[in-house]
């Protein structure tokens, strides 16, 4: 994740002058703009804007800069307030741009793959903002080099700032999300294949396996499917889960964690399996919530994951 700072130049005014905008043309719906950002994505992540009911209220913000894209316009520059339906974290974001500009934006279409027309369009766009701090998400530097292009062109004046982590170690500083998988084959002696679901691990797990216990005595994992928890421990998985992501998220603008209403909705589901690992608390009992991961089977229900490129692979 990089962040891109614009200044004009006065002394190399863009070639592009600014135009009216045409605003005959109405608003993109969701799933039509969602497919214009992951028409190409070779990503496990969503590009764009992933919240259809957020979607509506930047389409109606004054502070969104839109694009012409055949007969509809696009939303291309968005406020820093809408920071999280993007996979950033808003206060992060004001804190890495704060000697840079308080004009925080963030880019809301693969700039990449933008046409000559739409590409002078952004120009105007961004000329307009004179001074701003310009997050924006980078595959392979395909978007870096892009923008670079697009403001070297016009005349404007840029620099980049990457956004690493002095903690990692090096050559692994660089924010990234990586993508893992496994495949279970179900042995011929089990009968034909069939879907696995997570409610048979569950039930497998019941059966035959129980908690499992370090052999010292001092930690205790168990399974259990999201539905079957109660609000006590809702809030375990929760505090355990958002403190976790803001320790990784420290220096980086990223979030990629969801909100608390969307995780407890995730996690406590009659699709997801939770796996948890206790260790004894002050009363030496096996309580404390140590670690813990979960496993969906309802991909639907990742609302930022492109499911076209789990499919293809």
């Amino acid at each position: 994740m990089f962040e891109k700072t614009t200044r004009r130049s006065d002394k190399n005014p863009p070639i592009i002058e600014a135009a009216e905008r045409k605003s005959e043309f109405s608003v993109i719906d969701f799933d039509n703009y969602a497919e214009i950002c992951n028409f190409q994505n070779n990503g496990s992540r969503r590009r764009g804007i992933l919240s259809s009911e957020l979607y509506e209220e930047i389409a109606k913000d004054p502070s969104t800069g839109f694009i012409n894209s055949g007969d509809s316009r696009v939303p291309a520059l968005i406020d820093v307030k809408y920071a999280l339906t993007m996979g950033y974290d808003k206060a992060r974001c004001e804190e890495h741009a704060k000697d840079l500009s308080p004009n925080v934006k963030i880019l809301a279409i693969p700039i990449q793959e933008l046409n000559e027309e739409e590409k002078n369009q952004f120009v105007e766009l961004i000329s307009a903002d004179i001074n701003c701090a310009l997050f924006f998400s980078d595959h392979n530097s395909d978007e870096s080099n892009a923008l670079a292009a697009i403001l070297d062109e016009a005349r404007i004046g840029h620099f980049e700032k990457p956004m690493v982590d002095p903690r990692a170690d090096k050559g692994d500083e660089q924010a990234s999300l990586l993508l893992f998988s496994c495949r279970v084959e179900q042995r011929p002696d089990r009968g034909d294949r069939k879907r696995l679901r997570l409610s048979g691990v569950q039930a497998y797990y019941e059966k035959n396996i129980g908690p499992v216990m370090t052999k010292d005595g001092g930690a205790i994992t168990t399974l259990a499917m999201g539905d079957r928890i109660n609000e006590q421990q809702a809030e375990e998985f929760w505090d355990l889960y958002n403190n976790r992501f803001d320790f990784l998220g420290e220096g980086h603008p990223i979030s990629m964690q969801d909100s608390k209403e969307s995780f407890l909705e995730m996690l406590r589901s009659e699709s997801t399996l939770i796996a948890a690992t206790y260790s004894k608390d002050e009363n030496a009992e096996l309580k404390k919530l140590t670690c813990f991961t979960y496993f969906i089977d309802d991909v639907d229900k990742l609302y930022w994951l492109n499911s076209k490129y789990i499919e293809e692979k």
